[in-house]
């Protein structure tokens, strides 16, 4: 049973990571450098990405 739990969250990283790189490859692709961004935290970058949104 916990053995399926850990493969289960260990799923759920992957996915999320996968995502991650598609966000990164999208950004880039937008011409916005993301290695300059790395170490802001989540809420500085959901904050910039809706400024160039808006």
């Amino acid at each position: 049973m916990e053995q399926k739990r850990l493969n289960k969250i260990d799923e759920l990283i992957k996915e999320q990571e996968r995502l991650l790189a598609k966000i990164e490859e999208n950004l880039i692709k937008q011409g916005i450098d993301v290695d300059k961004h790395k170490d802001k935290s989540s809420e500085q970058l959901l904050a910039e990405i809706k400024q160039l949104l808006d």
